[in-house]
């Protein structure tokens, strides 16, 4: 009967979370909410918060007496001159010792913590994702225009070349390598196509909506790249599912303690019975009680060890995250020094330069060309750098635990 109601409750429950989980109406209008709603709709995030509530249920429900049982029976009896039906009903509490609920509530506690922590990975999960793609997006729209430019350049030069009644065989040469590089340029200029519509395809499936005009929502580097603090991991989700998983052995093992004497069944009864004079009742007291014969200490001294096991996993977990966040604070030092001896503005200047110089007739196509790929070279490498770097910034929060509370410390909207 207990079973019966506690499904039901969690069927109910179920359903109330099947129509919480559809995906949100997000209203958009900044990049800031463009993150929120990824939080919000991401299918893993929808998938993991759906277990949260059914999680509290049972948390609450492992608290609770188990319920009375009823037990009867009937029969016939004949004996000499009298016969008749007897008959006998109780209601019987089964009585549960300390260590089986606290069993019990270990467990749903676990569980509990479990399914929190899982949402919030998946959560932080979410916004990563969502800012990785709000800035390459950004960065694949940077890298087009550069190659419109160039594209736009190389087919004038080219044209140009056309143009001429007759071309040296250095001219000649010069022609169709601006061709061969028009070519590649273009070839790169589609792969970036390609990119940029399927992080918009997958933006669209995190937020379950489509964004126009997506220039509006890029996002940047912070103007002041944030100093990162004392290192506190302890704060993280990874360890949350690390204690969680100490606490679902520590369960286990007082399961396993209570195995050999869990509890007992006591309750008052009645009994009819034919007799000389008419209906005979009495009544009393029943009681079950389990005797331990053939109970083994072994599951237990097995979950004490699994305890064991758990905890020393949980040091060795947090000694892993402590070294991660050491190697992500190198990574991201030595990122944003190498952005900083990056200055693209420069790059470009001369990049004009250079484009002046060949339109006067004063250096070659070769080194026209040359200028125009380090150029592109230099700003991919740079983006590289970028991200990187952000990604370091973004596993060092989540490591801390403090993304999802300070997400307005890890990018620009506008620069």
């Amino acid at each position: 009967m207990r079973h019966l109601r506690q499904c039901l409750f969690i069927f109910l429950i179920s359903l109330t979370v099947s129509a919480a989980g559809a995906a949100e109406v997000c209203e958009i209008n900044k990049a800031a909410d463009v993150i929120a709603c990824a939080i919000k709709n991401h299918p893993n995030v929808v998938q993991a918060k759906a277990q949260v509530p059914i999680a509290s249920i049972n948390k609450e429900l492992s608290s609770r007496w188990l319920n009375p049982e009823l037990e009867g029976g009937a029969g016939y009896t004949r004996e000499a001159d009298e016969s008749g039906l007897i008959g006998e009903i109780a209601v019987m509490q089964t009585i549960e010792t300390l260590t089986k609920r606290n069993a019990r509530r270990t467990q749903a506690d676990a569980e509990y913590d479990l399914a929190f922590a899982a949402s919030a990975e998946q959560r932080e999960q979410a916004a990563v994702q969502t800012l990785s793609i709000l800035n390459r997006l950004r960065q694949i729209d940077r890298e087009r225009y550069m190659l419109d430019e160039t594209i736009k350049i190389f087919s004038a030069v080219i044209k140009r070349y056309k143009a001429r009644p007759a071309l040296s065989p250095e001219d000649r040469v010069t022609a169709d390598l601006f061709g061969f590089v028009l070519t590649n340029h273009r070839i790169e200029k589609n792969q970036l196509d390609g990119e940029e519509k399927e992080l918009a395809g997958n933006l669209k499936t995190i937020l379950a909506r489509d964004i126009p005009a997506l220039q509006k929502f890029f996002l940047y580097s912070p103007k002041v790249w944030p100093k990162i603090g004392a290192d506190n991991v302890e704060n993280s989700a990874v360890l949350t599912r690390e204690q969680a998983n100490i606490t679902q052995a520590r369960a286990a093992y007082l399961e396993a303690q209570s195995s050999s004497f869990s509890g007992f069944r006591i309750g008052p009864y009645i009994q009819t019975k034919p007799g000389e004079f008419g209906k005979i009742e009495t009544g009393g007291v029943k009681f079950t009680i389990p005797i331990p014969i053939y109970s083994s200490a072994k599951p237990a001294q097995a979950w004490r060890m699994a305890v064991s096991a758990a905890e020393s996993g949980y040091e060795a977990k947090k000694r892993e995250l402590e070294n991660s966040i050491d190697n992500l604070k190198s990574k991201y030092a030595l990122g944003i020094a190498a952005l900083g001896s990056y200055n693209v503005k420069e790059i470009e200047k001369h990049q004009a330069r250079t484009k002046k110089l060949f339109g006067d007739g004063r250096v070659s196509g070769a080194l026209l060309i040359e200028s125009y790929r380090q150029m592109l070279d230099n700003v991919r490498i740079y983006h590289q750098y970028e991200m990187e770097t952000l990604q370091a910034l973004w596993r060092i929060y989540i490591l801390q635990g403090k993304l999802l509370t300070n997400l307005d410390e890890v990018y620009d909207e506008k620069i």
